[in-house]
């Protein structure tokens, strides 16, 4: 006889998420969990030396990344090695900023402070490496958002140090 799953909307907890489990924080009516969730400097990337050229690049409306200098095999995210290759030597260069939509999810329950819905997408850019990503400039619909249809950078200032690298349907795609 099979076991009965527990329900997990017993006693109002709805999931395991830190606001279920922390008797401090009691849910989106808390002023704890809206100052958490409302400063979204608080949840910027924070650049590294490592990192450094790919946040510049992006504030100057560039996607730099970075490839093996022998085989030119590009790679991402950024970090001081070719993950293929160690001991490879290379080097950063300016990616064409264009891709295309991989694949995709409609967060339709953004955190409070944050617009909805909002796609959270795959893109994969011409270079041929993949990066996680939101689509801006169109509806978030699935009507609007084709899977393999033309991308192209959009950069979204966050602050004075971070700008991400969202993308926007091509023009004249």
């Amino acid at each position: 006889m099979q076991e009965k799953l527990r329900n997990p909307h017993v006693r109002g907890r709805h999931c395991d998420c830190i606001h279920s489990r922390n008797p401090f924080v009691t849910g989106p009516d808390s002023t704890h969990w809206q100052v958490c969730l409302t400063d979204y400097s608080r949840m910027a990337p924070q650049a590294t030396p490592e990192t450094q050229p790919y946040w510049d690049g992006l504030k100057e409306g560039k996607l730099m990344i970075q490839r093996n200098k022998a085989t030119g095999k590009a790679y991402f995210p950024p970090r001081p090695f070719d993950p293929s290759d160690p001991w490879a030597e290379v080097e950063w260069f300016q990616a064409s900023g264009k891709g295309t939509l991989l694949s995709y999810v409609i967060n339709h329950r953004p955190p409070p402070g944050f617009d909805g819905p909002t796609a959270i997408a795959v893109v994969q850019l011409a270079e041929g490496v993949k990066m996680a990503t939101n689509i801006v400039d169109c509806p978030q619909t699935p009507e609007a958002l084709q899977l393999d249809m033309a991308l192209e950078l959009a950069p979204t200032k966050v602050n004075d140090e971070i700008t991400l690298p969202t993308w926007r349907p091509a023009k004249g795609a």
